[in-house]
C-alpha cells in the first residue's frame, strides 16, 4: 500500500502571547512569526502546502514556509494581523484538502493494482489447473 499522508492543523487556539516572534534579518525590518502546528508535516503535506501557497489568492504578501512543526511567516510587524492569521488558516485547510485528494488517488491506485494482482493470480491458477488435467 502506498504511503498516505496525514492532515496537519494549526494548534488552536492561537495564543499571541506564546507565538515566537523574532527579527528575521539583522539589516531588514522583517520578522519571523512562528505558528505552531499540531504535528510535524510529512513530505506529501509539505508538497501540497507549497502548491497551495503558490495558488493561494489569500493576499499573503509575505512568504509562509514549513519549518519543522511550525509555519513561519516572514513579514514586517505592521502586516501581522488577524486577517493574516485567517489567510494562513485557509492555506492550511486548502493543504489538507490537497492531502485528502492525494490519499484518495493513492487508494484508487492501490485498488487498481490489487485488482490486477488478483486477475494475474486467477490466470496462473487456471493455467495450473489446465496443466493438471492433461
Amino acid at each position: 500500500m502506498p504511503k498516505l499522508s496525514l492532515k496537519v492543523d494549526l494548534k488552536e487556539p492561537i495564543d499571541p502571547d506564546k507565538l515566537r516572534i523574532e527579527k528575521a534579518y539583522p539589516d531588514k525590518e522583517l520578522y519571523a512569526v512562528d505558528f505552531p502546528l499540531d504535528s510535524t508535516p510529512d513530505c506529501i503535506w509539505e508538497r501540497c502546502f507549497e502548491r497551495e501557497s503558490k495558488l493561494a489568492v489569500l493576499n499573503l504578501q509575505r512568504r509562509v514556509a514549513v519549518i519543522g512543526d511550525s509555519l513561519r511567516l516572514i513579514a514586517p510587524l505592521d502586516e501581522v494581523n488577524k486577517n493574516m492569521i485567517e489567510g494562513i488558516k485557509k492555506l492550511v485547510n486548502a493543504t489538507n484538502r490537497c492531502v485528502e485528494e492525494y490519499n484518495k488517488e493513492m487508494k484508487r491506485k492501490e485498488e487498481v493494482e490489487s485488482s490486477k494482482r488478483k486477475q494475474e493470480e486467477e490466470g496462473i491458477r487456471r493455467v495450473r489447473e489446465s496443466l493438471k488435467e492433461k
